[in-house]
């Protein structure tokens, strides 16, 4: 059901507090959610709470990833917005393959990316590039660049100050 859920959002969007309509639901009697999210949540496990009895959350959409808390890794919709963004350079680099290389062609490339690039962070995808570098030696093309992916908003914080 989750997954269905993520496939079916935008590219990045986070499950977290999303409604899931699942077909069978198991509960746990005498689960503090309060208590036992977090421990849950650290442990790479999806938790589904009904806190307000007006149907079930997903607490976070966390991966089993337990290394650290990079979100690329432990975030499912990060992860998303990475493994997007591979496959759209990829894809959109693919037609170079089987080209000459003239003069002209590691600017083509370079041209390529930005441009794809650029629509990722149009669209949403991801949240910003920098640092394109293409050098081209004997019949290789070899590209990298640096991304800021989405990341999920799991958490507010609110200061109130009385005076």
């Amino acid at each position: 059901v989750l997954a269905g859920m993520q496939g079916a959002t935008a590219v990045g969007t986070p499950l977290t507090r999303k409604r899931p309509t699942p077909l069978i639901v198991e509960t746990v009697q005498n689960f503090d959610v309060e208590e036992k999210a977090n421990l849950a949540i650290q442990r790479g496990i999806v938790l589904l709470s009904d806190p307000r009895g007006t149907g079930l959350n997903v607490e976070r959409s966390v991966t089993t990833w337990l290394e650290d808390n990079n979100k690329v890794y432990s975030e499912v919709s990060a992860n998303e917005s990475l493994n997007i963004c591979v496959r759209t350079v990829r894809n959109d680099l693919q037609p170079q393959i089987g080209t000459k290389i003239t003069g002209g062609k590691q600017a083509d490339i370079q041209r390529i990316v930005n441009n794809t690039l650029r629509d990722l962070v149009k669209v949403g995808f991801i949240l910003s590039f920098q640092d394109i570098d293409v050098s081209i030696s004997n019949d290789t093309a070899n590209v990298s660049f640096a991304i800021s992916v989405i990341q999920p908003l799991n958490f507010i914080v609110a200061t109130i100050n009385v005076r």
